[in-house]
């Protein structure tokens, strides 16, 4: 009874998405469209969604209607919460919630949980010599070339002209807190660093090291107006619209046709391995 109430609920929020949109003049542009089927085709064929999905009565089409909900569902929240929307999040909001949830770093990773005969003493030596010579004024680009064994003549990239939008500079990593999509373990702690400081964490219960160069998040307006935009825009009304949307989905007036419902049974469901 769960699963049919849950897919019957999802099935309403689609109508309901696509309402909004319609009552409001929100239109997809052919290249959303176009970007949405391709992301359905990628992650049916190459990340294997379809192995899972078929056997259990799902098509690639349906998987694209399914992208396709999401699209319109991102649409009308940003009509409501982007800039000139309705409810419109402030800039403050988001540059705060930026410095909040996200770090910017560099960073170095040794994950020796799988090697069994790592020396952990000798990884953290390893990883404190670096930072000794990032601390004397080594170029952390050099460092992390040797470390990564990539030659200086593979580390240099013609740069050609492109209108999309990228990061200043390539080798920052975002770390984020535990309710975002790049959660690292130890944020807090990177979060509290100043501007520049370098520091060597060791999680000796997972097994791994981390070189971390703090740098400032709010240098690159790359990473609040593009990369991490919707993200932080979802934190910070993402449970308000869910309960607007729910809201919506309750009004709506529908039946169903319990001959197509009661043909889904839950015992049936395949996990693509049998």
């Amino acid at each position: 009874t769960y699963v049919k109430e849950l897919a019957i609920t999802k099935c309403l929020e689609a109508i309901a998405y696509q309402k909004l949109c319609d009552d409001n003049k929100i239109t997809l542009t052919d290249e959303m469209i176009e970007n949405g089927n391709y992301q359905a085709e990628l992650y049916w064929d190459y990340y294997g969604y379809s192995s899972v999905l078929e056997p259990n009565g799902i098509s690639l089409e349906t998987y694209k209607k399914a992208i396709l909900n999401t699209l319109y569902s991102d649409a009308y929240f940003k009509h409501l919460y982007d800039k000139d929307g309705e409810k419109a999040i402030s800039d403050k909001d988001i540059s705060d919630t930026l410095v909040d949830k996200f770090a910017a770093v560099y960073m170095l990773t040794k994950d020796y949980s799988t090697d069994s005969t790592a020396d952990a003493t000798k990884l953290e030596n390893d990883f404190n010599a670096y930072k000794t010579r990032l601390e004397k004024g080594e170029d952390f680009e050099k460092i992390y070339n040797e470390y990564n064994g990539i030659k200086e003549s593979d580390a240099k990239v013609d740069e050609t002209e492109d209108d999309t939008p990228a990061p200043k500079d390539d080798l920052i990593e975002i770390v984020g807190a535990e309710d975002t999509f790049v959660e690292f373990e130890h944020f807090e702690k990177v979060k509290s660093l100043k501007e520049n400081a370098i520091e060597v964490i060791h999680d000796k219960e997972a097994k791994a090291l981390y070189l971390i160069v703090k740098k400032d998040i709010t240098q690159d307006s790359y990473y609040k107006d593009e990369y991490l935009k919707s993200e932080i825009m979802y934190l910070l009304k993402g449970d308000e619209f869910d309960k607007l949307i729910e809201e919506k989905t309750k009004a709506l007036e529908y039946t169903t046709d319990e001959f197509v419902t009661n043909q889904f049974k839950v015992k049936n469901i395949s996990d693509g391995t049998n």
